[in-house]
């Protein structure tokens, strides 16, 4: 369930520590990490910096790294440059990546 949604014209300039099910809609210029949930980065987000959280869905643009304990899910909106470490991922057809995958 997810417990804080971030707005489209919401920007945070700086680290972002959160604790449960988050929706980012709108653009954060720092690192992002999450405990005990998923962090879902919709079409509309830009995230200039590294992602950390259990579980992550990602439809937006991330231009850093993003290492998941559990999973990641690449939507066909995502754009994607950077390092992904994870134990699983799937992804949709259509999204751009430059990078690599580690699968742990």
């Amino acid at each position: 369930m997810i417990t804080t949604i971030m707005s489209k014209d919401a920007v945070i300039l700086g680290d972002l520590e959160h604790k449960g099910d988050i929706r980012i809609e709108g653009i954060v210029h720092g690192n992002i990490r999450n405990k005990d949930g998923a962090v879902f980065i919709c079409e509309s987000s830009k995230i200039y910096g590294d992602v950390h959280s259990e579980k992550i869905i990602l439809g937006g643009i991330v231009e850093g790294d993003i290492y998941s304990s559990g999973s990641i899910e690449i939507l066909s909106t995502a754009n994607f440059k950077g390092k992904m470490v994870t134990k699983n991922v799937s992804s949709h057809s259509g999204f751009r990546f430059i990078g690599y995958f580690k699968v742990t």
